[in-house]
């Protein structure tokens, strides 16, 4: 994901609006304009959440892989599923 969002000109190095972050406590929320924040690339999961502006790449290699969202949710053994974020 990271290597094709660099390949195709994203900034990965400074976080946007709307971006998910960690801030200097290292907790995980949206990016605050003005504040001390390091960006958060999505794990993907069955909770994936599509609102960053990395689904366009998120999604064209789920699309490659032939793996959808709920592939990563296994009924009969939920302790070994990831909800992602």
């Amino acid at each position: 994901t990271a290597s094709m969002a660099f390949d195709a000109g994203e900034e990965l190095f400074s976080p946007k609006d709307g971006d998910v972050c960690f801030d200097d406590k290292n907790l995980l929320g949206k990016y605050v304009l003005g504040s001390d924040q390091k960006l958060a690339i999505p794990t993907v999961g069955y909770s994936y959440y599509k609102k960053t502006r990395f689904d366009y790449y998120i999604s064209k290699i789920l699309e490659a892989e032939e793996v959808r969202l709920k592939d990563f949710f296994i009924k009969e053994m939920q302790e070994t599923s990831v909800e992602g974020g």
